[in-house]
């Protein structure tokens, strides 16, 4: 296969992809284990044990498909990448159906490895002729396929807001009683991937039949699939279920929802409020924003809302500086300017304070429970305020 040829390219990217799935689903899991055991922090856990792996396989991938084609003999090279293909698929299915269970040590890589070695000159070892070849190869494809997808739709999850999976819920909903729910679910999903897949090689082979017959080219074939069972089946099951897969990327996660305009369900809904004193006065006062903030942007969001939101961020002692200082503090002498016209027989004001309150939902002020109205400072309790400081006021805006 000469090097400019589209296929040549094509298989290139395929050996690409395959060597970073190797990566990641061969190897990231032991190697978070060893440095787990080597009492590595988190950050080299994170960012060695989640990242190299993967980036390195991808990598060696390629080079490996590259060193491979610079053989003329194209039976050998064949032969080669099917024994690449059952490696890299032996170490993705056992790390992901038998590591889980029997535990990730440098023993079953090297067991994982030669199972992957045996099956692979089984098959090589099969006449091109035999139906048993592409048997066993489209088999040994489906189990990785299967392994991978049901890590990656059933994978169960928990994380501070305590979401799971839906294999999870699924568990939790029909009262399953098992004694560790985190073991049981880290080994299954991949299971369930290997078992639903493995009967899907009757119609596979059906596919492959006709698509032989019909002279369809492999890499066509092989991107209506991965199109159908990688796109349109997590598109369809995110419906139906009505839940997201957690495992895939936020990036990829949105692609399967039907409606893409609110993406991320609101855990809370901030409110912005300001309180003044008057000259002469050591009250603080919640004030209006009507008098000034006539015109709702959103619903209760106004102008005032937009910029205080935009302001609220604080540097790393916990203050409120530079531009959004700024403006905090022009918004509360916009405020004293025209608070005569409002208020004509108040005293000026000296000193404003803003408060960000953020409403969870499901809470008091839930704006599910009934018909909603911005609820004054007193009624918020203090854990979901957050002070953005006080500013004194002289003079007037030129």
């Amino acid at each position: 296969m000469k090097n400019h040829t589209y296929e040549y390219r094509y298989y290139g990217v395929v050996a690409f992809v395959y060597g970073l799935l190797v990566g990641w689903f061969g190897f990231v899991k032991p190697l978070r284990h060893y440095l787990e055991q080597q009492e590595a922090s988190d950050v080299v856990i994170r960012y060695v044990g989640n990242f190299c792996p993967p980036i390195l396989g991808a990598f060696l991938g390629l080079g490996f498909y590259w060193l491979i084609h610079q053989n003329n003999n194209k039976e050998r090279v064949e032969n080669l990448e099917i024994l690449g293909l059952g490696l890299g698929g032996a170490l993705i299915v056992g790390n992901l159906c038998v590591a889980t269970i029997v535990g990730f040590d440098i023993f079953s890589m090297i067991c994982f490895a030669l199972f992957g070695l045996a099956y692979s000159t089984l098959v090589i070892n099969l006449p091109k002729e035999s139906k048993f070849r592409s048997v066993f190869l489209i088999f040994g494809l489906l189990v990785v396929l299967g392994s991978l997808t049901g890590d990656l739709l059933l994978e169960y999850r928990v994380n501070k807001a305590s979401r799971s999976g839906w294999l999870a819920d699924y568990f939790k909903e029909n009262k399953f009683a098992y004694k560790d729910r985190r073991a049981v679910l880290a080994w299954l999903p991949s299971h369930v991937g290997v078992v639903l897949f493995a009967f899907l090689l009757p119609p596979v082979w059906w596919v492959f039949s006709v698509a032989k017959r019909l002279s369809i080219r492999s890499y066509g074939l092989a991107l209506s699939l991965m199109g159908l069972g990688y796109w349109f089946v997590p598109m369809s099951l995110t419906g139906i279920i009505n839940q997201s897969f957690l495992s895939y990327p936020p990036v990829l996660r949105n692609q399967f929802r039907i409606a893409c305009l609110f993406t991320h369900s609101s855990r809370s809904w901030p409110t912005t409020h300001y309180e003044y004193q008057l000259k002469g006065s050591e009250e603080w006062k919640e004030g209006p924003l009507q008098p000034f903030f006539p015109v709702d942007i959103f619903g209760h969001r106004t102008r005032f809302n937009r910029i205080v939101l935009a302001s609220k961020y604080k540097n790393k002692k916990g203050k409120v500086v530079g531009k959004n200082a700024i403006r905090l503090k022009e918004i509360g002498q916009y405020i004293k300017d025209h608070w005569h016209e409002a208020f004509p027989e108040d005293p000026p004001i000296e000193r404003v304070r803003f408060t960000v309150a953020n409403h969870p939902v499901g809470k008091k002020h839930c704006m599910e429970i009934g018909n909603w109205n911005r609820p004054p400072l007193t009624e918020i309790p203090k854990k979901y305020k957050r002070d953005l400081g006080t500013y004194e006021l002289k003079g007037e805006i030129q």
